[in-house]
């Protein structure tokens, strides 16, 4: 796909443009980071023209407030465990998932030392037992 950009009526100074492809009758958006390098002005615009988008956006970001105003779900693309989550309910869907999750881990975690402690003294008393300690 190629990018055309022109300038945007509300642009005014140079190098202040703004894609063609943001034009309401494109059904798909893939936008890979873009608020970096905007003002407050250009933000504010971006977030309500994604807002007011129909069709599906596909949004690269690290901007967690862009997340926040225009989410309405989060796809995580994990590469150290090879795997794709949906989170449902935006950004702040996305987080109460990720608690959630930590939460759990927290738990298994602790019931697994719990576990290794009971083994570990279960060995350690039963070894004394079978075969007791020459004075």
């Amino acid at each position: 796909m190629t990018v055309h950009w022109g300038r945007s009526r509300a642009a005014s100074r140079p190098g202040s443009r703004w894609p063609e492809c943001c034009r309401p009758s494109r059904k798909l958006l893939l936008l890979d980071e873009p608020t970096n390098h905007l003002d407050a002005q250009a933000l504010g615009w971006l977030e309500d023209r994604l807002l007011a988008h129909r069709g599906t956006l596909v949004v690269v970001t690290h901007d967690r407030l862009l997340l926040e105003h225009v989410a309405t779900a989060i796809i995580e693309v994990d590469g150290d465990r090879r795997a794709i989550t949906r989170y449902g309910n935006g950004y702040a869907g996305y987080l109460d998932e990720k608690r959630a999750a930590r939460r759990r881990w927290e738990q298994q975690y602790a019931e697994w030392v719990g576990e290794i402690e009971h083994w570990t003294e279960w060995g350690a008393t039963t070894a004394y037992r079978v075969a007791p300690a020459v004075r």
